[in-house]
């Protein structure tokens, strides 16, 4: 049976690995029934990553930019070739929007193996974090799909589109998308991140404050690292630096509450 491990649990290294086990087969379970779902409906996903290029493709065809939008004849054709091969990328498309559900579910089984190993109070405080991380990770793959990609989308099918053909590989495209609707889910985990380092100890809410120059460069180093173009690289910049200034903002109240129980008589401060 696969029950929670309470914190008062005496367990051996036996015991652990054999939590460790269930937990990943847990998760072998839940991964393989999720992309059962998804490769069942390959052909919808296919069409919901797909759309971003449609619509510029369309928006070519009707603007009449470009060689793909000088003939309707030509924009068809690409179309149906992408039509052609969804069956052979079906597995790209179907990973590329079942990640999302496999790495929330996949975090909260590490959680739940790790949580035991923490005082109940401890766990009462970690628990607000562990819920807003699946919640950071859909709202970042959401903000790839709606706004960075169709931007990136948009650049690479104008740049020079009246000098070249321009062409998509579904393979390309596919990996494209999934590579930076992942990333986003992944960046929008700062948060979590700052206030991880502020309640270890490493740094202050008050030293993250007085070097904000250094976090404006960090993200856009991080961002140019993702896949795109300069207008890419600002839509990814931006919400990294408000997502670094909402993790300073609530370690300095989490740091503030933890001074405050520090103060009360008979209470006992967490351990940094």
């Amino acid at each position: 049976m696969l029950r929670p491990v309470s914190h008062d649990d005496e367990l051996t290294t036996v015991g652990h690995l054999e939590e460790l086990r269930r937990r990943l087969l847990v998760s072998l379970a839940v991964v393989a029934a999720a992309f059962a779902v998804c490769f069942w409906h390959n052909h919808r996903l296919l069409h919901l990553i797909n759309a971003p290029l449609a619509h510029q493709t369309q928006q070519q065809v009707r603007d009449g930019h470009g060689p793909l939008g000088a003939t309707y004849t030509v924009a068809q054709s690409a179309r149906d070739v992408a039509v052609q091969l969804h069956k052979v990328v079906g597995l790209l498309g179907t990973q590329a929007k079942q990640a999302p559900v496999q790495a929330a579910f996949l975090l909260m089984q590490l959680y739940a193996f790790l949580v035991p190993a923490f005082e109940p109070e401890q766990q009462r405080r970690v628990k607000p974090l562990t819920l807003a991380v699946p919640g950071l990770f859909i709202t970042g793959v959401a903000f790839g799909y709606f706004v960075v990609l169709p931007a990136a989308v948009r650049f690479f099918q104008n740049f020079n589109s009246d000098q070249f053909n321009v062409l998509v590989q579904a393979s390309q495209y596919y990996k494209f998308a999934a590579t930076t609707m992942l990333a986003m889910g992944l960046l929008f985990q700062v948060p979590i991140a700052i206030i991880a380092v502020t309640r270890a100890g490493i740094v202050t809410p008050r030293q993250l404050r007085r070097n904000r120059r250094y976090a404006v460069g960090a993200c856009a180093a991080l961002a140019a690292f993702l896949p795109g173009d300069a207008i890419t690289m600002l839509l990814e910049t931006l919400p990294l630096y408000l997502l670094f200034e909402l993790g300073v903002l609530l370690a300095d109240i989490a740091d503030r509450r933890a001074r405050k129980r520090a103060l009360l008589p008979g209470a006992v401060a967490w351990e940094q």
